[in-house]
């Protein structure tokens, strides 16, 4: 190198580029940086230096000796902060004098090759204090100069603690993944499944890999395809959603299903999450509640029937006839079934009026009156501790209730009556006058029909009339 720059300084610059050329590329650009430097205004070495001393990245520097010796020879600021030490009292000792955990490790040695060989190396390091981990860092040796080196150390602790709280969350969200009693399926928003979990090929029947071409939609039956794409829509504008509806196993057999959906972000792109809970035995156990529920009211309506010898059998006509009417209206099963419950125990609390009062074969007096008045209050009060999925006990209490306010035992009028009540209002005005009471003969379901045919649009719903007027007139219902 020596004799190089002499040629130069004899043959001026084209010298200077010829006995830079005819230099290995290593040891050519180390020239060139050399020459930079000596060229270099002294201002310019001392900008270099303040951007070593401010630099966020940890500096250590070493001179490698004709001895083998690897002196320490100076640290920037960041170096004391990242290695947690004080490195200006190590200035001129060894590497192992002035680092004694590295004695017995590699890094002396490693850091000795890339000082005489110009070969980069680079490894992640801890840092304890009190026996923890205080922090980590990555350091990367290079050779500076001929038997020079530096040590770059950069800070990764908070890297770190992100990454493996990310690894946890990972875990936690693998481990509740998979181990979850409920299936739970992620598909995009155009339906293709991106994965399963384990519950999910239990309950359908499918492999993973058979999940993975399979749609949304081929796990439902045809007939619950429209609320599915509902779920679809409610989820796009809310989020998280939560719905029944029914699903096809594999095996062809379907089973209703209590989803929750919910949207979330993922690098490629939105994702739904749908947590698929099997809700057979529970819809089961429901239906056996109902039954039991609804065996016990007609089981009471039954004693109240049996106080009552000429009003037998009423509460079961009127809801034959209400349910008939309902259904006619367009309700849905659901709603229909709510109004059979109702007029099966409508009549419920004329268990509180004395027997010799039901059976009564005269007028009744104020008094008398005032107590067959109170029944549909008094039923209200027995159902109303029932939580039944219906308005059953206020279409109890409002099933004498009229559109014009005449009515009992609140007289109520027009929208404050519930549809409910004026289905079960008429349907028990034109049964009770088609059957025989203690006070007066039958008189027939033609005079029932003109009694709500004269008031509709008044006391009776007008809808609900010519809906009960129809069934009889033009299509032949009939009690029994």
């Amino acid at each position: 190198m020596g004799a190089a720059r002499e040629k130069s300084e004899r043959d001026g610059p084209e010298g200077l580029e010829t006995a830079r050329n005819s230099l290995p590329a290593g040891e050519k650009r180390r020239a060139a940086q050399s020459e930079a430097r000596a060229e270099a205004p002294p201002e310019a070495e001392a900008q270099f230096q303040n951007v070593v001393e401010a630099s966020p990245m940890g500096i250590h520097m070493y001179e490698l000796k004709p001895d083998g010796r690897l002196i320490f020879i100076g640290a920037n600021r960041a170096a004391d902060d990242i290695l947690r030490v004080d490195n200006s009292r190590f200035v001129g000792l060894t590497i192992e004098e002035a680092f004694p955990p590295l004695a017995d490790t590699e890094i002396p040695d490693r850091y000795r090759h890339a000082a005489a060989e110009g070969v980069r190396w680079h490894a992640e390091h801890v840092v304890y204090e009190d026996d923890r981990i205080a922090g980590t860092f990555e350091v990367t040796a290079f050779q500076t100069a001929p038997g020079k080196m530096a040590a770059l150390f950069l800070d990764v602790t908070a890297r770190k603690q992100a990454e493996e709280a990310l690894r946890e969350s990972q875990e936690k969200y693998s481990n509740l993944f998979h181990r979850s009693r409920d299936a739970i399926i992620l598909h995009d928003r155009e339906g293709r499944i991106l994965d399963t979990n384990k519950r999910a090929s239990g309950l359908f029947g499918y492999s993973p890999g058979e999940f993975a071409s399979l749609r949304i939609e081929d796990l439902h039956p045809p007939e619950a395809l429209p609320a599915s794409r509902e779920a679809f829509a409610l989820i796009a504008r809310e989020g998280a959603v939560r719905f029944e509806i029914e699903f096809r196993k594999k095996d062809g057999e379907v089973f209703p299903a209590e989803v929750s959906s919910s949207m979330f972000e993922i690098a490629r792109g939105e994702v739904i999450q749908g947590i698929v809970r099997d809700i057979t035995e529970r819809k089961r156990a429901y239906e056996r509640l109902q039954q039991s529920l609804y065996g016990t009211i007609k089981a009471i309506s039954r004693i109240v029937e049996e106080r009552d010898p000429y009003t037998s059998g009423h509460q079961q006509r009127v809801a034959k006839l209400a349910g008939t009417i309902a259904r006619e209206l367009g309700w849905s099963e659901d709603r229909v079934e709510g109004v059979v419950v109702a007029a099966v125990a409508h009549d419920i609390g004329k268990i509180s009026i004395p027997g010799e009062i039901l059976s009564k074969p005269g007028m009744l007096n104020e008094v008398e009156l005032s107590m067959i008045r109170r029944h549909p209050a008094v039923g209200c009060d027995i159902l109303g501790n029932v939580d039944f999925p219906w308005p059953i006990a206020d279409t109890v209490l409002q099933h004498h209730e009229r559109l014009d306010g005449t009515g009992y035992p609140a007289g109520l009028a027009g929208t404050d009556i519930l549809d409910e009540a004026r289905v079960l209002c008429v349907a028990d005005v034109v049964e009770a006058m088609s059957s025989h009471r203690p006070y007066r003969p039958r008189l027939g379901v033609s005079r029932g029909l003109e009694e709500i045919k004269a008031y509709a649009g008044s006391r009776y719903d007008a809808d609900v009339v010519a809906i009960c007027v129809d069934l009889f007139e033009e299509r032949g219902f009939h009690f029994e």
